[in-house]
């Protein structure tokens, strides 16, 4: 989609709502954003590591990164990974600007 517009003085852009299905299981990710706050989000463990890319995106619209696994510190670079299978089951990752 578009990316949403920087509301002026620098408010908080609310991330887009991620879709869920209530059939399938589901984990909360942690994610820490580039400047420090953070924010839990749930998706099913079978979306993938690029829907949780999309989600951050919108999160921080314009910025380009990398998601980091904290422990081992690694960019999760492969998008069609599901969470599950990327190993994201609970996890903590980090919004690292490129």
């Amino acid at each position: 989609g578009t990316a949403a517009p920087v509301a002026a003085g620098g408010a908080v852009v609310a991330p887009e709502k991620v879709t869920l299905d209530e059939s399938q299981p589901k984990t909360t990710i942690q994610i820490r954003l580039h400047d420090g706050s953070r924010v839990q989000q749930q998706f099913n463990v079978t979306q993938t590591v690029g829907d949780v890319y999309m989600f951050v995106a919108s999160a921080t619209p314009g910025s380009e990164f990398d998601l980091m696994m904290q422990f081992p510190r690694k960019a999760l670079e492969n998008r069609d990974l599901t969470i599950k299978e990327a190993g994201l089951e609970n996890a903590a990752v980090v919004q690292s600007l490129k």
